[in-house]
């Protein structure tokens, strides 16, 4: 179980700043296909996998998607709008993924 906590979590943490490079480089449309393409063939890759190596692997593309996404969006957030509302959008946005994060499960 640490395996899998390890690699959805360490490659992501590595891959981290220079994702937010890219990400301003090339743009949020970009990263937020990207990381959508790689969480779901991380999730396909994890209900497909018969090897532990292959379950690792699925749970690194998982991690690297779901940072593409988070940083994607976050820096999408970031630029819309003036920075007086800036505050705001992020407390909305931020308030939307905890509300996500409770119900995701339940459904």
């Amino acid at each position: 179980m640490v395996l899998f906590a390890a690699a959805f979590a360490l490659l992501s943490a590595i891959a981290a700043v220079p994702m937010g490079r890219l990400v301003d480089r090339f743009g949020e449309p970009v990263f937020l296909v990207v990381g959508g393409l790689l969480m779901g063939a991380g999730a396909l890759l994890t209900v497909t996998a018969d090897t532990i190596p292959l379950l690792a692997f699925s749970q690194a593309a998982l991690g690297l998607g779901q940072l593409a996404s988070v940083v994607a969006s976050q820096t999408l957030v970031g630029r819309k709008g003036d920075r007086k509302t800036r505050s705001a959008r992020f407390g909305l946005y931020a308030a939307g993924a905890a509300i996500g994060q409770l119900i995701g499960p339940l459904v």
